[in-house]
């Protein structure tokens, strides 16, 4: 399990930090580090947090996301971009980096 929360944990990074370099305009290293941090925070809660609480994976999936998502828009809004841009850059960062998952998996 530790290896697959790994590859994922990369994996998303990189999709996300993309997306992120693409639509914000400050520099790709402070884009990098801020999406390295969000997902830090982030991505432990959805591996390893809410499946432990939430029994119903359908459940857990969309909490987990709902809750990636809200933590990573105020992390945009509060370091990154200072605007509302903050809330759609992390929908769409997340959703990038969740399809592309499905996708792979």
């Amino acid at each position: 399990m530790i290896i697959a929360f790994l590859k994922a944990y990369i994996f998303t990074i990189i999709i996300e930090t993309i997306i992120i370099n693409l639509l914000s305009n400050r520099s790709i290293w402070l884009n990098t580090i801020v999406s390295i941090l969000m997902n830090t925070i982030t991505l432990p809660f959805v591996w390893f947090v809410f499946p432990f609480l939430i029994y119903d994976k359908y459940i857990c999936l969309v909490i987990s996301e709902i809750f990636a998502f809200i933590i990573e828009a105020t992390f945009l809004e509060l370091l990154l971009l200072k605007n509302w841009k903050g809330g759609i850059i992390a929908f769409i960062a997340n959703q990038g980096s969740f399809l592309f998952g499905l996708l792979l998996c």
